[in-house]
């Protein structure tokens, strides 16, 4: 049976290919703040978290109809749930070595980084 180092090597053997094993550990370490869960935080979301990146998830929001035509980690029965707790099973299922939450007090203090997006999707 593979130790743990060893099954989160597997999983990120092409980043540490790319960048190095001590920079994927810094990667590994770190946790981004996602406030909003806009089109562009949603696709930010899966492509830190597949990296290795954690995350908290944060958003007022609820989840719409409309809501669904960007965001592929809600569905139909998620409508009137808030969006990050709704999102939450998703993001974490796709990488089970990444560190994901959802919160809603004391944002700042969660992360080490913070990425922010806003307006509508009708525009």
């Amino acid at each position: 049976m593979a130790s743990n180092e060893e099954a989160t090597n597997e999983v990120y053997d092409r980043q540490i290919r790319l960048w190095g094993a001590d920079a994927q550990k810094k990667i590994q370490a770190t946790k981004v703040l996602l406030l909003g869960l806009g089109a562009a935080n949603v696709e930010l979301a899966k492509n830190l978290v597949l990296a290795g990146f954690g995350a908290t998830l944060a958003d007022d929001a609820t989840v719409a109809a409309k809501d669904l035509a960007y965001n592929f980690f809600v569905s139909d029965a998620d409508v009137g749930a808030n969006v990050a707790a709704a999102s939450l099973p998703k993001v974490a299922e796709l990488n089970p070595f990444a560190r994901v939450d959802a919160k809603d007090a004391g944002l700042l203090a969660a992360a080490d980084a913070a990425a922010a997006a806003g307006g509508s999707a009708d525009t």
